[in-house]
């Protein structure tokens, strides 16, 4: 009952998260390669579409007075995060008016919904402000200018603000890399900056010049005097240098960058309670999916904070009335990339316990201030229904006493230790049926499938064909034969050696069985002292078998003897593995189960022995690493899937919750469910091939009408079990999939150093592997986080090259890299 009522919920939760992804509103954004042009600077203007269909081919550009905007093309291109991709409308931004230009908002239809941007303000500069450098490289004297660019001369301190690093470089002196600058900071914090992927253009000095920026988002730490910079920007040029023939050569190039002062103000006083950093333009949106909970359970809130501001240090926004619930920590996601941009959307997940009855969840609230009217303000969520059911409770503590007691719940697993080994995990598995190829089945239905179709052709036009008399003679004398009731023994004996003299005389002279049975018949019913004896059946049916052999009468007996004689297992010969992990010589039990075959052939249960060797060798970051490549070889190792239970409570890992139905769901192996599948199929046309391949009255007739009526009940039940199985896949391509193995990891915010970290990431924690640079791995957990991650804390769960050995290293977090 408990079971149907937790599959029922999780439906219905499933169901409602489809109908809420399916009605998401489309976005719309407009993006500038660079929010700081010089003066008839050429640069390009996006309008992305995501989450919908644009109804326009290429929408109007907007009109802004003292700005050209000409359309150029349209295309697709991944969106952050790699899952999805966007339409991307591209158009030619340029002006001559020097000044702050803002976009007005665009308004786009999107699958039949009119869907409005957020305007977004650029400067144009006049270029002779421009401090010019040189730079000597290969006997050429180079010119360029650098900078840093802020969008508001003097931001409000905690206020983000838009900071791009401008460069001009010649576009006649080819580059392979751009770099990525190494910059101070004094009283400013700010993402990294990383080169926009489109270039603008511009005529300066009598050349033309590549116009690239670097976008971010800067906020002051303090007020008062602060500075960005200098930054040095290493950049890779490429000479033709002619040595006999011509080649290329990579040239480095060091540029120095002045740094950028301003003035940061303090924020105006009079704030009001509850106000902590939100410096901003924001709303809120509280949603949870929990809409009852029994008394004394938590429940869980998603508090989205929408808006142009500093997203990415906002403290979460408090309960309006937070009296009889007891609050705990919040967490967020971190944006990615996407923090590059002032405005955007982050979520905090919030988790509540109600102390006393409560109607509803309250409704947050976010103090802000607003640097563009100077005033503090606040925005608000909505209220969210709640029931609260009633606890289970002792008839004790409720004075009832006659009352029946509440149902018991499943006992919680109290492991202490890992489970033992699988005595049957040595090398690939020797079962001969799983040696056969996965077709077979299949083959076995169509051969049945062929031979039901066989016969219905064979009804069909059997009777056109004249049939042969003397066999129909022979059929209906035998039929007589069995039918016969011989009071005695002898009188069958006497009835079957007339049916051979009859119809077998001549197979008779070369039949030793025939013969005999014409030798017993003589030396027992030619006797008058013979008496007489009952019937045999066992001799009567050994006759009768003989012969219808003899007379071609059941020529397709021969199934039944591709049965195995015997089914019993030999005895398993002693495994050197098992017994050095006995005596406690892990390593050795872990070389020995490599070496017993090759990585690719290697059973579930090998690999689950080798992460036992590991976690007895205090690696418990392996341990789980090699009981999920077990359950990758076989999803229903009911021992792996207990040792990483067991794992996953003890690390405290960040992993994907499963709910008990699933986890009943995967003591079969999915191929299981998918063979429940095919089976209904198969059972299907045969039940229905059935009919017509036999006669009226057949008994076959009742076999097919019970495979047509269990046909769909088959499908059916494999159909729900192959879509709710707990499939890791669903998170992320299990290619991508990687384990937490260093000790005492940690998730930053930058794969730098010295980067702030996002959160503690235990080991045999998984993650996927969003992307790699040199020595560190952007991840992404099953709670939404993401961070930079050193690439020896992970290793993925499909290896890169088959491993040959347990590597057990266990990189320790350094204290540089906190």
């Amino acid at each position: 009952m408990d079971f149907s009522k937790r599959l029922l919920q999780s439906l219905a939760a499933a169901f409602f998260a489809l109908t809420a992804f399916a009605s998401a509103a489309p976005e719309v954004q407009v993006e500038l390669s660079s929010r700081f042009l010089a003066r008839g600077e050429l640069q390009a203007l996006q309008i992305v579409v995501s989450g919908g269909t644009p109804n326009e081919n290429m929408p109007r550009p907007p009109e802004v007075p003292g700005v050209k905007i000409e359309p150029n093309n349209a295309f697709t291109k991944p969106l952050p995060g790699g899952r999805r991709f966007g339409t991307v409308f591209q158009y030619t931004i340029s002006s001559y008016q020097v000044g702050k230009h803002t976009i007005p908002p665009v308004s786009l239809r999107v699958d039949g919904v009119e869907v409005r941007t957020a305007p977004i303000e650029f400067t144009v500069f006049n270029p002779d402000d421009l401090q010019w450098t040189r730079i000597a490289s290969a006997g050429q004297s180079i010119p360029f200018a650098a900078g840093f660019h802020l969008l508001k001369e003097s931001p409000f301190e905690g206020e983000s603000v838009p900071v791009e690093l401008k460069l001009y470089f010649p576009a006649d002196i080819p580059v392979e890399d751009w770099g990525i600058p190494e910059f101070e900071r004094d009283g400013t914090a700010c993402w990294r900056f990383e080169p926009s992927d489109t270039r603008g253009q511009v005529n300066l000095l009598g050349r033309r010049y590549i116009a690239l920026g670097y976008p971010s988002t800067l906020e002051a730490t303090r007020s008062g005097k602060v500075a960005i910079g200098g930054a040095t920007l290493r950049l890779m040029t490429v000479q033709m240098v002619m040595e006999g023939f011509m080649r290329r050569e990579y040239v480095p190039l060091n540029l120095n960058i002045p740094k950028l002062e301003f003035t940061a103000r303090k924020l105006p006083l009079g704030a009001p309670a509850g106000f902590t950093n939100a410096i901003g333009r924001f709303s809120l949106n509280a949603i949870s999916t929990q809409s009852e909970v029994r008394e004394g359970d938590p429940v869980t809130v998603e508090i989205a904070v929408t808006g142009t501001g500093n997203l990415d240090s906002l403290e979460a926004p408090k309960p309006v009335d937070a009296k009889g619930w007891k609050i705990y920590e919040t967490s967020a996601n971190p944006r990615g990339n996407e923090r590059r941009c002032e405005s955007g959307t982050i979520v905090f997940r919030q988790f509540m316990r109600p102390l006393d009855d409560k109607g509803e969840i309250p409704a947050f609230k976010l103090v802000y201030f607003d640097p563009t009217t100077e005033r503090y303000e606040t925005a608000f969520s909505k209220a969210i229904p709640l029931t609260i059911l009633p606890g289970v409770k002792s008839p004790a503590a409720t004075g009832a006493t006659a009352a029946a007691p509440p149902a018991v719940g499943q006992p919680v697993e109290r492991m202490t230790d890992i489970l033992g080994l699988v005595s049957t995990a040595r090398g690939p598995s020797s079962a001969w049926w799983k040696s056969l190829p996965w077709w077979t089945g299949h083959a076995v239905a169509g051969a049945l499938t062929l031979l039901l179709i066989a016969r219905i052709l064979w009804l069909r036009f059997a009777p056109l064909y004249r049939p042969d008399a003397q066999r129909l003679a022979r059929r209906k004398a035998f039929a007589a034969l069995e039918r016969s009731a011989a009071p005695t023994d002898a009188d069958f004996l006497r009835r079957a050696g007339s049916f051979i003299e009859s119809w077998l005389g001549e197979q008779a002279a070369t039949d030793a069985s025939l013969r005999a049975i014409l030798e017993e018949r003589d030396t027992h019913c030619f006797r008058a002292d013979k008496p007489a004896d009952p019937p045999n059946r066992a001799r009567r049916t050994r006759i009768l078998r003989t012969l219808r052999k003899a007379a071609w009468l059941w020529p397709l007996a021969i199934a039944l003897s591709l049965i195995p004689a015997s089914s019993a297992r030999a005895e398993e010969p002693t495994d050197p593995a098992s017994a050095a992990y006995q005596i406690g010589d892990f390593s050795r039990a872990a070389k020995l189960w490599f070496e017993s075959a090759p990585y690719e052939k290697l059973s579930a249960d090998a690999l689950y022995n080798i992460g036992n060797a590991a976690y007895r060798l205090d690696s418990p970051g392996h341990a789980a690493l090699y009981y999920r490549r077990a359950l990758i070889r076989d999803s229903s190792h009911a021992e792996a899937r207990q040792n990483l239970r067991f794992l996953e409570r003890k690390l405290g890992t960040v992993s994907i919750n499963r709910p008990d139905y699933q986890l009943q769901l995967a003591k079969l192996r999915v191929e299981t469910w998918q063979g429940f599948i095919w089976t209904g199929v198969w059972l299907f046309v045969l039940g229905l091939l059935i009919f017509p391949a036999t006669r009226r009255g057949s008994k076959l007739r009742i076999a097919g009408i019970c495979a047509v009526l269990l046909a769909p009940l088959l499908v059916s039940i494999g159909a729900l079990g192959w879509h709710y199985y707990p499939d890791d896949s669903q998170f992320a391509p299990i290619t991508r999939q990687a384990v937490v193995i260093g000790e005492k990891a940690v998730l930053h915010t930058d794969a730098a150093r010295t980067s702030p970290g996002v959160m503690d990431a235990p080991m045999g924690s998984i993650c996927e592997v969003i992307k790699r640079t040199g020595r560190w791995a952007y991840v992404s957990f099953t709670n939404q986080t993401r961070g930079w991650i050193p690439v020896e804390m992970i290793e993925p769960i499909i290896p890169d090259s088959p491993p040959k050995s347990l590597d057990l290293r266990k990189p320790k977090a350094k204290e540089n890299d906190a």
